[in-house]
């Protein structure tokens, strides 16, 4: 099965995520914050409905928690330093003097 583009980013070691998010600007930043919010979402979603199942064995509940805790925290760290780049951003955007 063929990887989304947002599944490539959220998979991509930090170096090279860093390399492509330095590369964006701020509304590109934002837009993809708010994809990556929503696959965290989505996994978060996912988990509960795991663990609230009756008919997945402990053993296979843990080993799909699990998975999806991997997942959710590339997610947090690639979502966290966005955040962070968007910030430093800003002051350029709205810098007059460059204009």
């Amino acid at each position: 099965m063929e990887q989304s583009a947002l599944g490539v980013l959220i998979d991509s070691s930090m170096e090279d995520f860093k390399e492509e998010a330095d590369k964006m600007n701020v509304g590109t930043i934002n837009g993809l914050v708010l994809l990556m919010s929503s696959a965290y979402s989505e996994l978060n979603a996912r988990r509960e409905a795991i663990m609230a199942s009756d008919t997945i064995s402990l053993d296979d509940k843990t080993e799909a928690v699990k998975g999806l805790f991997c997942e959710m925290v590339k997610i947090e760290e690639k979502v966290t330093y966005l955040k962070n780049r968007a910030k430093d951003l800003l002051p350029q955007v709205f810098d007059t003097k460059k204009h």
